[in-house]
């Protein structure tokens, strides 16, 4: 589950698609939450780029 806010909410968001994503028999095997404010902000921002890219590498690691 990946999340995008531009300060904070992630908290509520999270648990709502949480929920949502259960009821309908999703499991989760990840989280991760960014920033960004406009709509390349994470093309731009080396920092969440890495994270994002490391989400990824875990992810994939989770599901081979």
């Amino acid at each position: 589950m990946i999340t995008v806010a531009a300060e904070n909410g992630f908290e509520l968001h999270n648990e709502l698609l949480s929920r949502w994503l259960k009821a309908h028999g999703a499991q989760i095997i990840g989280s991760i939450n960014v920033y960004a404010s406009e709509k390349d902000d994470l093309q731009h921002d080396r920092s969440q780029r890495r994270k994002l890219e490391e989400f990824a590498s875990e992810i994939s690691g989770k599901m081979n």
